[in-house]
């Protein structure tokens, strides 16, 4: 048993120790906003359907995305999507970095490619299989139907 002197001494300890905390503020995660990607293959490509959004707390920032194509592009050439702005810019963008993955689903062949996003500029990004750009190698042309998702997470310029 601890003598009450001692159990005192101990609760007065620990009132120190607590008001000598610090109180840290709690940051909440802002909430998702919508954007509209513009896709491209050696061209402009119109999109029939776009569920694009994003999330930017601190330097990190978050997108999701499932667009489905509405006209067609040129084959042998990649895909490229554009993120507008006020999604942030991406850091040591145009380095071959994985920032997310992506699914593609190329609608008349039945194809179905899945592989890594990589940035091509501050807010530009690309399409890696395991064969190389989406579109290029092997070469084809995205067409109406088709459908591109991909999430992104990376650190902001």
């Amino acid at each position: 048993m601890i003598p009450y002197d001692v159990f005192q001494e101990i609760l007065s300890n620990v009132d120190k120790r607590l008001s000598e905390l610090e109180v840290r503020e709690t940051t909440s995660i802002p909430s998702w906003k919508d954007v509209v990607p513009t896709v491209s293959q050696s061209g402009a490509v119109t999109l029939s359907s776009i569920e694009a959004n994003f999330v930017h707390t601190g330097k990190l920032s978050l997108v999701f995305a499932r667009l489905v194509i509405g006209s067609t592009g040129m084959a042998g050439a990649p895909v490229q999507v554009v993120l507008p702005l006020p999604v942030p810019s991406i850091k040591n963008s145009g380095s071959i970095r994985t920032h997310g993955s992506f699914s593609f689903l190329e609608a008349t062949a039945i194809t179905y490619y899945v592989g890594s996003v990589i940035s091509k500029g501050p807010n530009a990004i690309q399409f890696l299989t395991n064969t190389g750009a989406l579109g290029e190698v092997p070469a084809f042309s995205i067409d109406v139907g088709d459908e591109l998702s991909f999430t992104l997470v990376y650190e902001t310029a």
